[in-house]
């Protein structure tokens, strides 16, 4: 079973895997700079949130062209949209 990174920090919690606070603070910000590289948030107004859901879910024959398309027109970074695509945990819906 796979764990977001959140989850996986909650874990070491949970299981009592920190000795003391400073070693809770190390693992803490390597999970968190992991994060940063590997999966980092796409944050999107509600409204463009509720565009991907239904673009996502009703798009036959999804790509990176159309994609970009949609990016574009909800004026968010086509690499932001894929990521998204690919990894939709990540996303944070913000105010507008």
């Amino acid at each position: 079973m796979g764990l977001t990174f959140d989850e996986a920090i909650k874990a070491l919690e949970r299981d009592g895997l920190f000795w003391d606070d400073m070693s809770e603070a190390f693992v803490t910000d390597i999970i968190d700079k992991l994060q940063q590289e590997y999966a980092p948030t796409v944050k999107m107004t509600k409204k463009q949130y509720h565009s991907f859901k239904l673009w996502k879910y009703h798009t036959a024959g999804w790509n990176m062209t159309n994609c970009a398309e949609w990016a574009q027109d909800e004026h968010i970074l086509a690499s932001e949209a894929m990521r998204a695509w690919l990894h939709p945990e990540t996303i944070e819906p913000i105010e507008e």
